[in-house]
């Protein structure tokens, strides 16, 4: 029978000073929790501990065995491995709210790193099973940003989300495309005033602190070459105006310094007409 002063009938909680927690790999409602100050424990332990059971996993009190421990300094310096219970039990109370702060956010970091993991694990799943999606991703397009973000964030997406950053990567390299076709044939603006035919590329509002202007960029086609004018939308059109109309209207143009683009104002005798009407 034990008489030391660390067996359970001669412990004096008064003469004991806590030093930490640390716990072994734990799992919570099935995810994973890594070792917390394990190692630290074991230097300190090994520097003053009384190794009366033999190490800090085994209650230097009771001799159990435990998974969650704290070591607590005698007054004399020699250092005791006691498990949660055992503590408890014997009145050695360490802070409680930190001691439970902590283990929540271990919780929440184990719950993290598992979800990461599955999801990784189904990202490589769905990058195996389509073939050239990694590369799609890449499109520099927001849609596609945007559903790369939720499948990095969940592991997984659906098969019209993967059809769709196939679609918009096929769309960006036609535009690319097109735009490199564009400028190899792009032709200075001509200046002055002149009769225009082309098609509306893009329409925008904007806002000035003397109003809102409706814009638009149009591309006209000529036997010499493409140039792109930007510009006030008639006021006849403003009302039906709309990207990929054919228009046809008489304005002021001037080039800008970039070949291939200028600007166009005093836009009159504006019409939409039909897209056969445009020399591709």
């Amino acid at each position: 029978m034990r008489t030391d002063r660390y067996s359970p009938s001669n412990i004096a909680p008064q003469e004991f000073t806590f030093v930490m927690w640390y716990h072994a790999p734990l799992r919570h409602a099935g995810w994973p929790i890594a070792a917390f100050r394990v190692q630290e424990a074991i230097e300190i332990y090994r520097e003053a501990g009384v190794k009366i059971h033999g190490g800090i996993f085994s209650c230097d009190v009771c001799g159990a065995h435990f998974k969650e421990g704290e070591l607590w300094r005698h007054d004399s310096g020699e250092i005791i491995s006691v498990g949660h219970q055992c503590a408890a039990k014997y009145e050695l109370y360490m802070d409680l709210a930190q001691y439970k702060s902590q283990k929540a956010r271990e919780i929440r970091r184990a719950k993290f790193m598992a979800q990461r993991a599955e999801a990784w694990e189904g990202m490589r799943e769905t990058l195996r099973e389509n073939p050239g999606l990694y590369e799609a991703f890449r499109t520099d397009n927001d849609i596609t940003r945007d559903i790369r973000a939720k499948f990095i964030k969940w592991g997984n997406i659906s098969d019209k989300q993967i059809a769709l950053v196939f679609k918009l990567q096929k769309q960006v390299a036609e535009r690319a495309q097109r735009q490199a076709e564009e400028a190899e044939m792009a032709v200075d603006v001509p200046e002055g005033r002149q009769q225009l035919e082309g098609e509306v590329l893009s329409v925008k509002m904007k806002y000035t602190a003397f109003g809102d202007t409706l814009k638009m960029l149009v591309r006209v086609t000529t036997d010499e070459g493409i140039f792109k004018v930007w510009g006030t939308v008639p006021t006849n059109l403003v009302a039906d105006i709309e990207r990929n109309h054919v228009v046809r209207f008489t304005a002021t143009l001037k080039r800008s310094d970039d070949r291939g683009f200028g600007f166009f104002s005093r836009p009159a005798k504006a019409s939409i007409v039909e897209p056969s009407s445009v020399e591709v």
